[in-house]
């Protein structure tokens, strides 16, 4: 796993399927996020690790964010140097400024 730096942005898949907020990834080591952030105004999505914001993008357009203020956690998925995959979840923030 790499070294993970303030502020630095992070790759990662998102979808919204079933009702289920997912983000996928590449480094696993954010999966271990705090919490989620949602800017509902420009779409930013990023998340809270190590008291440190990381930016993981804007909002694939399929993507409402009015969908997204009736779920409360989002799905974290990686996959480990082993090979084996790992799966938490954090809150879900959405600020409306």
């Amino acid at each position: 796993m790499g070294i993970i730096l303030e502020s630095q942005q992070v790759q990662a898949d998102v979808a919204f399927r079933d009702g289920v907020l997912g983000i996928s990834f590449f480094d696993p080591s954010y999966v271990r996020c705090e919490s989620i952030l949602i800017n509902a105004e420009n779409r930013h999505i990023g998340g809270i690790l190590h008291e440190g914001y990381h930016d993981f993008g804007e909002l694939p357009p399929h993507i409402s964010v009015r969908d997204l203020g009736h779920i409360g956690r989002a799905l974290l998925t990686g996959t480990l140097p082993s090979g084996q995959g790992i799966s938490l979840s954090a809150p879900l923030q959405l600020s409306f400024i």
